[in-house]
């Protein structure tokens, strides 16, 4: 097997890898939200979004949860849009001649709408924060600051 088809392939596992874990990040956080997660401290693990909305108080993590099915149609054209963006992803990279650019191009479109994705979790838990007293809000910042070993949970 001709080495730039060995590197073409391996590239296609690789961006199908990533898709995959992008996917599941924004399926974790969704899914985290909706049955629920832990409220008792913050795992160093917890990065981004999830370890917000883990460390939620329980009612704000239901109402956070209601919020993300509310809008449901909105989560739904996103996973569209990544898969869309995923075909294009896959066209590029089999296309021949090969053209970086439009595997870039391509890439961009998912990046853009993972982003957006990204952006509307963003935008539920800023809200959901916004309705926490200011004695919640101390309670939450000081869960993000402990670590597992003091929380009693490893």
């Amino acid at each position: 097997m001709a080495p730039r088809l060995r590197n073409r392939r391996w590239l296609g596992w690789a961006l199908l890898a990533s898709l995959a874990l992008n996917l599941l990040f924004a399926g974790f956080l969704v899914g985290t939200a909706l049955r629920g997660g832990h409220g008792h401290g913050h795992h160093e693990s917890d990065t981004g979004l999830i370890g917000f909305a883990r460390a939620l108080p329980e009612e704000h993590r239901h109402a956070l949860r209601q919020a993300i099915r509310g809008s449901e149609s909105e989560w739904r054209a996103g996973r569209e849009a990544m898969r869309d963006a995923m075909a294009g992803i896959r066209a590029a990279i089999a296309r021949e001649p090969f053209d970086a650019e439009r595997l870039r191009r391509a890439l961009a479109v998912r990046r853009e709408a993972q982003g957006r994705l990204a952006e509307r979790a963003t935008d539920l838990l800023v809200e959901r924060i916004g309705q926490m007293t200011p004695a919640e809000r101390a309670a939450l910042a000081e869960r993000l600051g402990r670590g597992p070993e003091r929380d009693g949970r490893h």
